[in-house]
C-alpha cells in the first residue's frame, strides 16, 4: 500500500449543517474521476478499515495521519483538528476524510490523503 503523495490535505467543505446536503466533491487521479457526497464517508469510521487492510497497513494511515484513537472501547479516531476520522473505498484507492462539527452548527470536512492498494 502506498500513499498517493502528490494529493495533499485540502478542505472539501465548511458550512453550516443545513448546506451538507448540497456537498459535493470530485477529484481527479491518473484521469479517473472520483466523486463523493457527505453519505459516501459518513457513515465510515476509520476502525472499519480494520476489516479491510493488512494491519500493518492500518497502522500506517493511522500514523501518517497522526490520529489519535479518543475510545478504545468503540475505537473512535479524531484527527489534529478534533474531527472523526472516515474512509472511502473505490477501486484500489481509499480516501481518508476527517469530519465533524467545528464550531456550534458549522462543519469541516478535509480529504486527508488518498492511498493506493
Amino acid at each position: 500500500m502506498q500513499k498517493i503523495s502528490e494529493i495533499k490535505k485540502v478542505k472539501i467543505f465548511d458550512g453550516i449543517e443545513d448546506e451538507l446536503q448540497n456537498f459535493h466533491y470530485e477529484i481527479f487521479i491518473n484521469q479517473n474521476r472520483f466523486s463523493f457526497d457527505i453519505e459516501d464517508f459518513y457513515s465510515h469510521p476509520l476502525k472499519e478499515l480494520k476489516n479491510i487492510l493488512f494491519t500493518d497497513d492500518f497502522e500506517k494511515i493511522v500514523s501518517d495521519g497522526n490520529y489519535k484513537m479518543i475510545n478504545k472501547l468503540i475505537a473512535t479516531y479524531k484527527s489534529d483538528d478534533n474531527l472523526s476520522v472516515k474512509y472511502v473505498k473505490r477501486g484500489n484507492h481509499i480516501f481518508i476524510f476527517s469530519f465533524g462539527e467545528y464550531q456550534p452548527t458549522r462543519y469541516i470536512a478535509f480529504l486527508d490523503s488518498v492511498w493506493n492498494i
